[in-house]
Parts: C-alpha cells; sequence; structure tokens
C-alpha cells in the first residue's frame, strides 16, 4: 500500500501540471484549462478540513466514455468546509444532440434542455476553472474520471491528467473495512445519505446530485474525524481500505 499511495499522491513528482505545461504552452493561454494549469498543486500535507474542494456530478447517455455523451455537469466548491451554494455551476450539453433522444430521456433530460445547453468544451473550460487548487470529490468517481479524462484528451490532447480523487462512494466502504458500516451495505448515493441522517433530494440532476455529495462527504469525514482532523494524505490513505471492503 505505501508504494501505490507514494505513487498516488506524487502530483508532484511524477506527472504534475507544470510537466503538462511545459509540454502544451499553448494551454497556458487556454480558458479554463490554463487557469487550473497555473493554479498550485493541492498539498498532500495540508489538514482536511482546510482544503477546498470542487463536487462534481455527471449525466451520461451510457458508460463508455468512447461512445456516449456527457449530457450535463454540475458542481459545487466546498471552501473551509463550507459548501459553497452561489459558486454552485450547472450545465447542459449541447453536443449531446447527437445522441438520439430516448438515451437522453432516461435521465429526464429532453432535447429541448440540451438545445439551450453549452457546448462540451465551455462547460469543461468551466470546471477547470473552478477546480484550481481544489480536490475534485464525486460519488462513484469512477464515470466522472473517466469521461472527463476522455474528453480533456478529444479537445486539449492530454492523455492523463494528475488529478486524485476523492469518492465517497470509496469512503463508505472504507468504513465497511473498519467495521463501522454493515458489508453489503447498498452504496447508492441516497441510501448512503440515510444512513447518516442526510434528507431526500432530487437524483437525476448533475447539480442536486453534486450537492448531495458534498453534504455526505462533510457527513463522513465529521462521523470518521470527531476529534483530530486528519491530512489531506492520511485520508486517501484510509480511502484506500475500500479495497478490502469489496
Amino acid at each position: 500500500m505505501g508504494y501505490y499511495l507514494n505513487r498516488l499522491l506524487e502530483p508532484l513528482a511524477t506527472y504534475n501540471r507544470a510537466k503538462i505545461a511545459n509540454r502544451f504552452p499553448q494551454l497556458l493561454t487556454e480558458p479554463g484549462i490554463g487557469e487550473w494549469l497555473r493554479a498550485l498543486e493541492p498539498d498532500p500535507n495540508i489538514i482536511l478540513s482546510q482544503q477546498n474542494y470542487l463536487v462534481v456530478d455527471i449525466e451520461t447517455s451510457g458508460f463508455n466514455p468512447a461512445t456516449d455523451a456527457i449530457l450535463s455537469i454540475g458542481f459545487v466548491p466546498i471552501d473551509q468546509g463550507r459548501i459553497n451554494i452561489a459558486k454552485a455551476e450547472h450545465y447542459y450539453i449541447s453536443d449531446a444532440l447527437k445522441i438520439s433522444a430516448d438515451s437522453a430521456v432516461v435521465n429526464h433530460i429532453t432535447p429541448q434542455l440540451l438545445a439551450e445547453g453549452e457546448p462540451l468544451e465551455q462547460a469543461l473550460s468551466a470546471f477547470f476553472r473552478a477546480l484550481g487548487s481544489r480536490v475534485p470529490i464525486a460519488h462513484g468517481c469512477w464515470m466522472e474520471q473517466q469521461f472527463i479524462e476522455y474528453q480533456t484528451r478529444a479537445i486539449w490532447g492530454l492523455k492523463k491528467l494528475p488529478l486524485h480523487w476523492l469518492d465517497t462512494l470509496k469512503i463508505e466502504k472504507a468504513r465497511m473495512a473498519n467495521g463501522c458500516v454493515p458489508h453489503h451495505h447498498d452504496v447508492r448515493l441516497a441510501n448512503v445519505r440515510k444512513r447518516y441522517h442526510l434528507p431526500n433530494y432530487q437524483a437525476h440532476n448533475a447539480l442536486f446530485d453534486a450537492i448531495a455529495t458534498a453534504e455526505l462527504f462533510l457527513a463522513l469525514t465529521r462521523a470518521i474525524y470527531s476529534q483530530t482532523p486528519p491530512t489531506l494524505q492520511e485520508f486517501y490513505r484510509y480511502q484506500l481500505k475500500a479495497k478490502s471492503a469489496l
């Protein structure tokens, strides 16, 4: 685990933003992605409660980033331990009109909403601008990570991003591994929220899901660390325990 953790938290020494900027200097002037490249890397030794985060959710037409589309993206910051609703953003993606209407309706997203949306490049630029030095969070981050990385490669030519995600689904599974939560517990977002006495919310909306995940992240960190908060690096180490709960 030590080797894996070092690789996970090495932004820093292996493939970091400075190396991307040196290889793709033209991106430094691009909206959004350039601002993210110029921002400071998160400090692994910062106290968890002092780090800022960006909680993101996407709605897609399927599970394959090569053949399916991002229909919408929503994100909200957690700054200094508080959810910053005033800086929340939500975009429907006009590029997704190329897909069938049926696949969009599954997510309660109509063709009209997509037609009135923004190009994917503009929405992802807004995401990277908001991300800056924040750490990204999602619930079941595989979807967000895979789709965002695939589209970042398609738009800007970046084959790999030095983003180290926190995942509320993995954190809940780590609690299983520690015996704090029964094994085989339903780890879908709405059901995990119920365990922490969080209210119901409207699912299948990217922004509402992002806010719901932000609330869950704060509840999880309070449940795990009621006294002394850990460093960001220590919390990544805690998240890795999710593997033993599978």
